[in-house]
């Protein structure tokens, strides 16, 4: 296991992370890995604002730092006229001899469940109870 983004003691759930968390190789040399995806939305004073997430392509950063609650303040101070809807979960995608496959039906939403359906998921892939799509 190869892991690519540490695991934020205090940020398990998928909305902090926007790279790949982890790669596994499996026997035939195929790279699995484990991805973050959904959408951040929030709307604040009536202003929407939508930024997607995928396979790690993510101009967001500012909601997983501080920066973010000094741009807004804290919801308290904003009450109703605040709202932060979050989407996100991690998923497996696979690549071998340049092809790209990501239908293995998983989602997760925390950083150690990924890690363990990444396992499991070249587990069964290695095993041949799981083919690619």
């Amino acid at each position: 296991m190869n892991i690519l983004t540490e695991k934020q003691t205090d940020r398990t759930d998928s909305f902090f992370y926007s790279e790949p968390i982890a790669e596994l190789t499996a026997k035939d040399g195929t790279v699995f890995t484990s991805y973050p995806l959904g959408d951040v939305d929030y709307t604040i004073n009536g202003i929407e604002y939508v930024n997607g997430r995928r396979f790690g392509t993510d101009g967001f950063d500012e909601l997983t730092d501080n920066s973010f609650n000094e741009e807004i303040g804290t919801s308290q101070e904003y009450g109703d006229s605040y709202e932060c809807r979050n989407n996100n979960w991690f998923a497996v995608t696979a690549e071998k001899e340049n092809q790209s496959y990501w239908d293995f039906d998983t989602v997760d939403f925390d950083y150690d469940s990924a890690i363990n359906t990444l396992e499991n998921t070249v587990e069964q892939y290695d095993n041949k109870e799981l083919e690619l799509q």
